[in-house]
Formats: structure tokens, sequence, C-alpha cells
């Protein structure tokens, strides 16, 4: 599963390459709608991360712990000016908001997992953590809480949707 997040992602990328477009730029209304859907595949992959991870698979390359990092953040941040024109400051913030309290909660989860991870260096390098079962349990309990944010995050993606949908076309290029 974490190949075809890889995957997902890598078009997002070569999509909005094709779109052969400043950042913060006028989209088509395809392009906007296709940029949220990319946005939500990568905020899926981060999820799909973080639960291989608590299952004990290998994970390599973690989600970044800043908000402006990460895949989805990159493409928010990066498309703010226009993000915010097309679904309003107010909507716009509130969607931060819950990017933001997200990585608040991711923190905790990847701190118990890379700070106090046992295992060998080696083991760490290939992406296996080893916890405590006691540090297991407060991740569980961080996790049901990001769980709730990522339903949240996803559903102001879906509002966004519906929002560019009802659009008048003068706000896109044509």
């Amino acid at each position: 599963m974490i190949d075809l997040s890889l995957f997902l992602l890598f078009y997002a990328i070569i999509y909005l390459i094709k779109c052969n477009r400043k950042r913060g730029s006028k989209m088509t209304r395809l392009q906007t709608l296709k940029a949220i859907e990319n946005a939500r595949l990568a905020h899926i992959a981060q999820m799909e991360k973080v639960n291989a991870l608590i299952e004990g698979k290998s994970v390599r390359n973690l989600t970044a712990v800043e908000k402006t990092e990460c895949e989805f953040g990159k493409w928010f941040y990066a498309e703010g000016d226009f993000l915010k024109s097309l679904l309003g400051a107010q909507f716009y913030k509130s969607i931060d908001a819950i990017h933001e309290y997200w990585h608040i909660e991711y923190e905790k989860i990847y701190d118990i997992f890379v700070y106090e991870a046992n295992g060998s260096f080696v083991a760490k390098m290939l992406g296996y953590y080893h916890i405590s079962q006691k540090d297991m349990d407060e991740v569980l309990k961080y996790y049901n809480e990001l769980k709730i944010t990522s339903k949240d995050l996803l559903d102001a993606l879906e509002a966004s949707k519906r929002r560019v949908l009802a659009l008048k076309d003068s706000k896109f290029t044509s």
C-alpha cells in the first residue's frame, strides 16, 4: 500500500508540472478539483504510513512533522492565495487549523517511535521501529485522535470540492 501512495504522490507532482503554471495562479475548474483530490490522496497516504508504523511494518520516509513539509502541506501552502480566493479566507483558515492540529497529534506519535523506539540502528534505517507496550498504549490514544482529525480534514476537502463546483466560471481560467 505504501508503494501506491508514492505512485500517487509522483502522479500529483507530474500533473502539476504538466499544468505548466506558476504556483498560486489561476487553474481551470478541473485542474483545481484534481489538485484537491491529489491532496486528499496524499493525506490518505500519510495516514497509511502512520497505520503501518503502528502495525509494526517497515516505514521509510516518515511523514514530516512540520505542517508545511508534508505532501499535503506543500500543496496547501504553495496554493494558499489561490485557495483563499476560491474557498474564502475563513474556510481556508479552518482547514489550516485542522491540518495544524493533525500535525500536533502526529508529532506525539512520531516522537515515541523515533526517540523511544528500541532496536538497532540498522533496523531503524530499514524503517522498523519497536516500542514498549506502555508506549504503544499511549500511541493508540494519540492515533484515535489523529483518525478523528484526519476525518475532519478529509471532510473539509470534500466540502472544498463542492465549493469549487458551485463557483462561477470567472474564478477559473478557461
